[in-house]
């Protein structure tokens, strides 16, 4: 172990250390804080559920577990009802729920003050307001709501609990033991009904290869290949204004645009079916599906679901094996000159990085591709160089770049431009990246020398041809002397 190896170490320890300290100063500052307002919302919910003069009361101890507070609510001295709050157990962490009860046994109205399911906050209200006007007898019925089972029954246990505690019922409140929750988080669809929607929206036959994900976006929940058709992603986004999530198989071709989306599940009215707006996703790619127009009055449903998409279109475009169509793409970026692009056969002993290279019809030099392993991550480093005729690097894309550390592609980069093979060495490598970085360097420097290489028969053509201009050009100087001799 050098110096030069444990310093990175050292202060990455120091960093974590102060960041910690900071964020414990900080939390020790905000805790009350947020405890004072988590309060201050659970009073402010008592005039929403039940307003007048409120007097705090003893919960006697063979109250339901649920009940944490209870409040005697009066108006010109006569009792209006009462207050109930609750906390219970959820899906995904506890419920607080406020519940106002009149004289007469009946419910209010309910409102959830926290909790962290998620179906979201627009979902509870919509739940919750089921209540209003519900009684003792009435209050069993309400139903739970699918796509979040488990939520909306500990919800309804509670409120009941508050009925019984109140009026002295004994109504059953629902079992939440042992439950699963029909969440938009789960994948509604199996491995196997998803490849085979996925094979009906294919051109033809073939067998899907699942690909692994590595730091995917949330919504991408699946990803298949699909050969020569390119490839097929199941993507469910959780409903933010309802309890149901919207789900989608996605066709994308090799280039990573979009072929096809077929919507599974899609709940947004206002008489737009899914195919009107699914649609208007065929032929977008990960810079232009943003454009794509939300639907008018759901415009949230639409919105999230766009986002997911975009963002699993980058992914997959980012994570992928590239197809020579794509590079060339990135290729003609490089070099603006270039009419096209004529395909180089690499060298033998020209190393496993360099994947393509090409010549620009229309401009000097060449164009290569690498491809670099990285250091802490599945993901591969991906470069475009262009190399001018004396094997200097004019100019580097870095197509993938996983480092982090606040440092950007172009920083790194920008250090190789002017560069040769030998002074490619020169180029300052990433701290806590280095062999990320010192990879790149190798693929580059590679590259460089493979083009040396390329160039090389050219050369030698060039000699032979001068050699014979030469020769040709002696033999007929030394024939018109004979002939002047003579």
């Amino acid at each position: 172990m050098t110096k030069k190896n444990i310093m990175p170490v050292v202060v990455l320890v120091v960093i974590c250390v102060i960041v910690a300290g900071i964020l414990a100063v900080v939390n020790l500052i905000t805790a009350p804080i947020i405890e004072k307002a988590e309060e201050q919302k659970v009073y402010d919910s008592f005039r929403v559920v039940l307003d007048g003069d409120f007097e705090s009361a003893e919960v006697h101890a063979g109250a339901p577990k649920t009940v944490t507070a209870l409040y005697k609510v009066t108006e010109d001295g006569s009792l209006k009802g009462h207050v109930v709050t609750l906390k219970t157990k959820g899906y995904a962490g506890d419920i607080s729920i406020t519940v106002g009860i009149d004289a007469e046994g009946k419910v209010t109205k309910a409102i959830v003050t926290n909790e962290s399911e998620s179906h979201g906050k627009s979902g509870m209200k919509n739940y919750t307001d089921r209540f209003t006007g519900a009684n003792a007898d009435m209050i069993a019925s309400v139903e739970t709501f699918t796509g979040a089972t488990v939520s909306s029954s500990a919800i309804k246990g509670a409120i009941i609990d508050a009925v019984n505690f109140i009026t002295g019922s004994t109504v059953e409140a629902p079992d939440t033991e042992g439950g699963e929750e029909e969440t938009p988080e789960t994948l509604p669809k199996t491995d196997d009904e998803i490849k085979a929607i996925g094979a009906d929206m294919l051109e033809y036959a073939v067998e899907l290869e699942d690909v692994y994900l590595y730091k995917a976006p949330s919504a991408l929940k699946r990803l298949y290949s699909a050969g020569e058709q390119g490839y097929l992603a199941y993507i469910v986004v959780p409903g933010a204004y309802v309890p149901v999530a919207t789900e989608a198989v996605v066709h994308l071709n090799r280039e990573c645009e979009i072929v096809d989306v077929n919507l599974l599940s899609w709940i947004v009215g206002h008489d737009v079916t899914p195919g009107n707006w699914a649609d208007s996703f065929d032929g977008t790619d990960k810079n232009t599906v943003g454009d794509v127009e939300l639907v008018t009055g759901a415009t949230g449903t639409s919105s999230d679901f766009r986002a997911a998409l975009e963002s699993s279109v980058s992914f997959i475009e980012s994570n992928v094996e590239r197809t020579e169509k794509s590079v060339l793409k990135y290729a003609a970026q490089l070099v603006p000159g270039a009419k096209e692009f004529e395909p180089v056969q690499l060298p033998e002993d020209a190393g496993s990085t360099l994947k393509l290279l090409y010549k620009p019809v229309g401009a000097p030099g060449y164009v290569a591709y690498v491809v670099t392993s990285t250091q802490y991550t599945d993901k591969e480093t991906e470069a475009l160089v262009y190399i001018n005729t004396r094997y200097e690097v004019v100019d580097i894309n870095l197509l993938t770049w996983t480092v982090g550390h606040g440092v950007e592609p172009g920083d790194f980069a920008d250090g190789f431009i002017g560069k040769d093979a030998d002074e490619i060495s020169e180029v300052e490598i990433v701290t806590s990246a280095t062999t990320t970085s010192e990879n790149l360097k190798t693929a580059v420097s590679d590259a460089l020398r493979a083009v040396g290489k390329d160039r090389t028969p050219m050369i030698v053509g060039i000699v032979i041809a001068a050699i014979a201009v030469v020769a040709a050009t002696a033999a007929i100087i030394i024939s018109k002397k004979r002939r002047a001799v003579k």
